[in-house]
């Protein structure tokens, strides 16, 4: 009989192999398993355990405030100080001045900048001016300056209770993503030893499904990499592991290849209607957020979005990332700071922009959870490329070749 956390081993893995890691709560292992939702974190939690994650992700959680900032350096005190004079005169506007030098709004636009990255001095000068109102002459790394605020983005503070259910659950999927590179050395021997999908189906937690897929045609799969991977199936591939994009892992095998037809309109109507509309919308939306993203320069107030205040996230490339979803998670880490970008979502589209690019923090969780999953991923592939090059070499000096095709049939029946 199994015991209760083994129970929720169970039920956690045949979730993450059914429908990934990210797609997969808490309350759903609560339900499967049978066990009250308090069980799960009672076996697989400890208080430290959480406030170590909320140190390590602290920034996600809370984020100082914001400002966008705008600067007028000049090339000594003395013009800066007539310049401030006649501007609290309101002899002349903020815009005038860019005007009457030949500056643009790009010119002095610092982008939404916290306090603490700016220097003492001017961080705490810029973070006390209300809105729009321009700062006493301060020295900068350009010279005697004048700054201004356009846009204050308020701080977010959530404490280590307010986010303490999203901690354990995170804490969980840490804990999920280790019990699968234990185990994958097991999956990969079963493969290896000639096991068959529906084998590993019977003696793992694996789950099994049959889809149809066409590479240019509306699909069943979601994620990239099995998409990939399916456009590159053969009918004489053995099945091996791959890791998916949540932190789950998936094998394929190709069962057969379909002739192309032509089905009748009439039993594709509706279908056909429905992606049409969608084709459309989303031809629509993307040509929209084009002309929004040429429009936009990076770092600006993005004053055209009627009062619409972009949304701010702090992303982590291995962590979870409550505020975002996957898709754009996965954009912003393929796009360069300073740069905008857009993602379309179903029938609704997401314009985004990368404003800053950290450091990684190598010492936290995740990164030692990807260190010990990319060693172990490291040593299968070069296990198999040296037994592919013993092969090759034995092939070149012996004169004959292997049989994939018959070598995988051979398998199949054991």
């Amino acid at each position: 009989m199994l015991s209760t956390k083994d129970k929720i081993y169970q039920s956690a893995l045949e979730l993450f192999a059914s429908q990934g890691i990210q797609a997969t709560s808490t309350a759903q292992i609560s339900k499967k398993a049978g066990v009250a939702s308090g069980t799960l974190f009672v076996h697989f939690k400890s208080q430290q355990e959480l406030i170590e994650k909320y140190e390590s992700d602290y920034k996600i959680y809370n984020r100082p405030e914001f400002r966008r900032v705008e600067r007028i350096a000049f090339q000594d005190s003395a013009t800066a100080q007539r310049t401030l004079t006649s501007l609290k005169a309101q002899d002349v506007s903020f815009d005038t001045i860019l005007e009457e030098r030949g500056l643009t709004k790009n010119d002095v636009n610092l982008g939404l900048v916290s306090e603490e990255a700016l220097s003492d001095n001017i961080g705490s000068s810029v973070f006390a001016l209300p809105l729009f109102e321009v700062s006493e002459v301060i020295e900068s790394d350009l010279g005697p300056a004048l700054y201004r605020t356009v846009e204050i983005i308020s701080s977010t503070t959530r404490s280590f209770e307010d986010v303490r259910e999203e901690l354990e659950e995170s804490v969980l999927i840490d804990k999920s993503k280790r019990l699968i590179i234990n185990k994958k050395d097991l999956y990969e021997d079963l493969l290896v030893g000639g096991a068959s999908l529906e084998d590993l189906v019977k003696e793992t937690e694996f789950e099994l499904k049959s889809v149809s897929f066409h590479s240019s045609f509306d699909h069943q799969l979601k994620d990239s990499v099995l998409i990939s991977e399916a456009e590159k199936l053969k009918s004489d591939d053995y099945p091996t592991l791959f890791d998916l994009n949540d932190g789950s892992i998936a094998a394929m095998r190709l069962d057969e290849i379909l002739p192309s037809y032509l089905p009748k309109l009439d039993n594709i109507r509706d279908r056909v209607l429905k992606e049409w509309e969608l084709f459309t919308l989303k031809a629509h939306l993307k040509e929209l957020a084009d002309e929004i993203i040429k429009k936009t320069i990076p770092n600006s107030d993005w004053n055209y979005l009627d009062a619409k205040t972009p949304k701010i996230v702090v992303l982590n490339r291995l962590g979870t990332n409550p505020d975002s979803s996957f898709q754009l998670t996965n954009a912003a880490f393929n796009t360069n700071e300073n740069t905008l970008g857009y993602i379309d979502n179903g029938d609704t589209g997401v314009i985004f922009e990368v404003t800053k690019v950290n450091l990684p923090n190598l010492n936290s969780n995740e990164a030692k959870i990807f260190v010990e999953q990319l060693n172990k991923q490291t040593k299968i592939e070069f296990e198999n490329d040296i037994f592919i090059y013993f092969v090759e070499a034995l092939q070149n000096k012996l004169g004959f070749k292997l049989d994939r095709a018959a070598l995988n049939s051979i398998h199949q029946q054991f």
